[in-house]
Formats: C-alpha cells, sequence, structure tokens
C-alpha cells in the first residue's frame, strides 16, 4: 500500500535555530557536514566522523538577492531582520510513496 504524507509549516524568530540553522541541516552545511558514528568491533569501540554531503541529492536556491554568496546568508539575514512575531519562513514537506513510477 502506498504511503505519503504532506505538512505545511510557519516558523518564528523564536522557535529552534531559525531559518539559517534550517537550512544549514537541509542543506548539510557546517555544523550538520559531518556526523559522528560509532563502531564496534569486538571489545573496542571507535568514534569516526562520516561526511553527510551525500545525503543531499539536489540543492537549489532561485530568486535570491544579488548580494546573496550562499543561501544561508539570505536566511540569517531573514533571521535578524524580521519582526521579532514575524513569521521567518514557510516550509512544505512532503514524501512520495516508492510506488510512484520513475518518468
Amino acid at each position: 500500500m502506498a504511503e505519503y504524507h504532506l505538512h505545511a509549516k510557519t516558523h518564528s524568530r523564536g522557535a529552534g535555530k531559525g531559518a539559517g540553522g534550517h537550512v544549514r541541516y537541509i542543506l548539510r552545511q557546517g555544523p550538520y557536514a559531518e556526523k559522528k558514528v560509532e563502531q564496534v568491533d569486538g571489545s573496542a569501540m571507535t568514534k569516526t566522523r562520516v561526511s553527510r554531503a551525500d545525503e543531499v541529492l539536489h540543492s537549489e536556491s532561485g530568486n535570491m538577492p544579488a548580494w546573496v554568496q550562499d543561501p544561508a546568508d539570505y536566511w540569517d539575514a531573514a533571521d535578524q531582520y524580521e519582526r521579532a512575531n514575524g513569521s521567518v519562513y514557510r516550509e512544505i514537506e512532503f514524501a512520495l510513496p516508492k510506488e510512484l513510477p520513475d518518468a
């Protein structure tokens, strides 16, 4: 049976890490570029860092102002200049079922 979902969310300055942190998480940049992995080999445990860059399949930022070098710059400015109780960004999250054809 096919499973799917759709969520529409609004985010304000006061919630979480803001838009700049959220875009870094989505793009796997900054503190989200690597993750720690624990590997157990017999009685020894080692912690290694693994790159998360391959988790991002596609990234595109269009219609950005000319002064933007990186999308996170724009969203950091949105966090800084939006009024205290304003909505900084809106997010639409969806998942498509695996049963959909490729083309």
